[in-house]
C-alpha cells in the first residue's frame, strides 16, 4: 500500500475523525466556556493524533520516507512551539 493510500486510510478511521471532531468542539467551544489546563492539553492530543497522517499524506508525492518524516517534522514543530516563549 503506497503512503497515500495509507495516510489516507488513517485519516478516516474513527478515531482520527474523533480527535478532529474534539480539537474543533474544543477549540471553538469548550475553551470559551471553560478555559483551563485540561483543554490545552485536549487540543495538544487531539492535533498530535491526526496531523501526522495529514502530513503524511501531503508528503507522499515529494517522497518515498513521508510516513517517518511525517512523524518527525511533527514531533519537532510540537517541541519548538512548547519550549519557545
Amino acid at each position: 500500500m503506497r503512503t497515500f493510500d495509507r495516510a489516507l486510510h488513517c485519516l478516516k478511521h474513527p478515531a482520527t475523525v474523533a480527535s478532529i471532531a474534539l480539537l474543533v468542539v474544543n477549540d471553538h467551544i469548550l475553551k470559551s466556556l471553560a478555559p483551563s489546563w485540561v483543554t490545552g492539553k485536549l487540543s495538544d492530543f487531539a492535533g498530535l493524533f491526526f496531523f501526522p497522517f495529514l502530513l503524511a499524506a501531503a508528503l507522499s508525492p515529494i517522497t518515498r520516507r513521508a510516513g517517518a518524516l511525517a512523524f518527525t517534522i511533527t514531533a519537532a514543530w510540537f517541541t519548538l512551539v512548547k519550549t519557545s516563549a
